[in-house]
């Protein structure tokens, strides 16, 4: 009796393909509500509710031929339909096991707004469909291009021509957008202005690749031109779907009307991909990373520098509020990023306004790894680690001499001493000399500083790939804070100069 259903039709119905042969389903259940009956109809793997235009109620557990029937959606959940079906058998049991299928939108109950009659569906119900089309970003970008897709706009922005691109075919009032398929999100654009709203769920009826010329570089990947389309549902009353994937399945008992399911579900910790590991034409990655830096760059974009055990690399942002999530020497994972490529193939990331980030799980926090030089052994051009106790802070000084537009670059000094005897200044430079907060005689770390000669001392000087790490639980500032607690506030130090390492070595061997 099992092979007499339609194999998948309820899945082809939600994926809007219509069977050749006329489907066969079970009727297993039927719920009242305030307009009309719907019935549970079944193929034996999922179940969809039923709408039946003619006022006889079919039979529980019935075998019914769909002779006539149309799939329509009625404020985004997906109906079958009935105008006229014929009876086959009448089993006394369900067949099989079906569950609800996977859905953007799982109604909790069936909504009221059924219709009675052919009459009363909307004009344009048919054209409806609740499901986006999973996969189509990244089968776009492999140049692999579905019919028809369905997809959800979730950033609307109104640029002006040669605004922010040069070299594409956009007018004044050209729409840029961002738009969702249930698994990552791409950018895409409309060659004529466009009233598009937020949330707007659209069937896209024509369109083509375009690569445009952004800045310096050809923007990667291409961006989705959207020539025709259709809006299927324009004001949705919540968001289609989380970004945030569950391990909870969509499904419930084929014998409730109504479905199972916790109304705040929790999240599952999010896959983890490497910096390195990061290529182009992807989106929707998740990073678990530690910031190094970060900075206010002169266009009034934004950037942070960040690493993992495997690479650093720049992330680039325009939303303010990410600028003040993201706080140097914490680790977070950033949802929605992708990797971008300028003229002379340096890489980054770009982050836009739909990313996600939260403070990483204690178990994935990012440590940053020491190897640390003593300041008797600096070496000019050298990129070091070092590590010592705060004698001298300065106060933050604005130069404007090395930029040509006049902005102001922030500067401060930071002078540590460590046991060896010397001491030596670090020059911190931008938003990290505004971010660090450290007091005198606090031990202060700092990787991957370069080491530079000036007025015949040694000087470091931070990069964007510097790490900053104040009081670090390690074995050497135990160390120096014991050797330091023993000393004389007012102690003189000995500012580490070229050739020291040779003078060093050469009072021990006198010591000797």
């Amino acid at each position: 009796m099992t092979n007499a259903l339609t194999k998948d039709y309820i899945l082809s119905i939600f994926n809007n393909h219509r069977p050749v042969n006329v489907p066969i389903v079970q009727v297993i259940d039927y719920i009242t509500t305030e307009n009309t009956p719907l019935h549970v109809l079944s193929d034996g793997k999922y179940f969809i509710y039923g709408v039946q235009i003619e006022a006889s109620a079919l039979v529980a557990n019935g075998i019914y031929c769909l002779d006539n029937y149309e799939r329509i959606a009625i404020d985004g959940y997906v109906f079958v339909l009935i105008n006229k079906c014929t009876l086959v058998a009448s089993p006394m049991q369900k067949i099989g096991d079906p569950l609800y299928i996977d859905t953007d939108v799982v109604p909790e109950t069936p909504p009221a707004n059924i219709p009675k009659t052919i009459a009363e569906v909307p004009s344009d119900a048919k054209l409806v469909d609740a499901t986006l089309t999973k996969g189509f970003a990244e089968d776009f970008a492999n140049c692999v291009y579905n019919h028809n897709p369905v997809m959800r706009v979730e950033s609307v922005h109104q640029h002006e021509f040669g605004e922010r691109y040069k070299g594409g075919p956009c007018t004044y009032g050209s729409t840029f957008l961002t738009l969702f398929d249930g698994i990552q999100t791409m950018e895409a654009m409309f060659m004529d202005p466009t009233d598009i709203k937020l949330d707007t769920i659209i069937e896209i009826l024509e369109y083509s690749a375009y690569t445009l010329w952004k800045g310096n570089r050809y923007d990667v990947p291409p961006i989705l031109m959207i020539k025709k389309y259709i809006v299927l549902k324009a004001e949705p009353k919540e968001e289609v779907t989380k970004h945030v994937k569950t391990d909870l399945p969509l499904v419930c008992d084929s014998t409730t009307s109504t479905l199972d399911l916790p109304k705040e579900p929790t999240p599952s910790k999010p896959v983890i991909t490497n910096i390195a590991d990061v290529v182009p034409y992807r989106s929707r990655l998740t990073i678990c990373v530690r910031v190094l830096s970060r900075a206010i760059l002169a266009d009034g974009t934004h950037s942070v520098m960040v690493f993992d055990a495997t690479a650093s690399i720049r992330i680039t942002f325009t939303k303010r509020a990410f600028f003040d999530k993201l706080v140097p020497g914490q680790s977070y994972y950033i949802t929605g990023i992708r990797l971008i490529l300028n003229r002379y193939r340096v890489q980054s990331l770009s982050m836009g306004n739909t990313a996600w980030i939260e403070p990483c799980a204690p178990e994935d926090y990012v440590q940053t790894i020491f190897d640390f030089t003593p300041l008797d052994r600096l070496n000019s051009g050298d990129e070091v680690d070092v590590i010592g106790v705060v004698i001298g802070i300065s106060e933050h000084t604005g130069s404007t001499g090395s930029y040509k537009n006049g902005h102001t670059t922030i500067r401060r000094t930071i002078t540590l001493v460590d046991d060896t005897g010397y001491s030596v200044i670090v020059m911190l430079w931008g938003q990290r000399a505004i971010d660090l907060d450290v007091s005198i005689h606090d031990i202060i770390a700092f990787s991957r500083v370069k080491c530079n000669e000036i007025f015949d001392v040694y000087v470091l000087g931070t990069v964007d790939t510097s790490d900053t790490v104040v009081n670090p639980d390690c074995n050497q500032a135990t160390h120096l804070q014991n050797w330091f607690n023993g000393r004389d506030p007012n102690t003189c130090w000995v500012p580490a100069f070229p050739g020291i390492t040779a003078y060093v070595t050469n009072k021990t061997c006198l010591n000797k």
